[in-house]
């Protein structure tokens, strides 16, 4: 038995504090929300599935299914941010912001690391996200646009 797991970013963790041991069980469960909620657009859905998923993220090693996890949240994250426009929200923004940011450096540390093939459109897409989320329109279409030749370049169909 391993006291200490290491996931894929070299990010170390102890299994006695894994938030009980059906973490990578909730994991999956949280994802599954999130991922329904964003492609049926229901954003309070999204974002109390994606608080879920963030609160047991951390303890479950990344695992070549589980990127789908980040790259969703990361969707989920800046789409939650867009839409926090009240200025009392403003940390609430800045939290999802964060949140969305920290899903696409560990995308692009894959597309880096892992494939370019696989990950460098998922990558400009949320790099796009950010953008558009920041306001940064222009650069935001230049990277949409980056994102879809990526994926056609790579033979992805959608």
């Amino acid at each position: 038995q391993q006291d200490n797991l290491t996931n894929a970013f070299g990010e170390t963790f102890n299994e006695g504090n894994n938030a009980g041991k059906y973490a990578s069980l909730l994991h999956t469960m949280y994802f599954a929300k999130l991922s329904e909620a964003l492609l049926f657009r229901e954003l309070n859905e999204a974002g109390d599935a994606a608080e879920k998923y963030f609160s047991v993220d951390r303890f479950v090693a990344l695992s070549p299914v589980m990127f789908f996890g980040k790259f969703y949240s990361g969707l989920v994250s800046f789409w939650v941010a867009r839409e926090t426009n009240d200025r009392k929200q403003v940390l609430t923004k800045w939290k999802w912001m964060k949140r969305g940011v920290a899903c696409k450096d560990k995308i692009e540390k894959l597309s880096v690391s892992a494939s370019t093939w696989n990950f460098e459109n998922k990558l400009y897409l949320l790099q796009a996200e950010e953008q558009f989320s920041s306001r940064n329109f222009e650069m935001a279409e230049t990277l949409y646009d980056a994102a879809i030749l990526s994926s056609k370049v790579h033979k992805f169909v959608n």
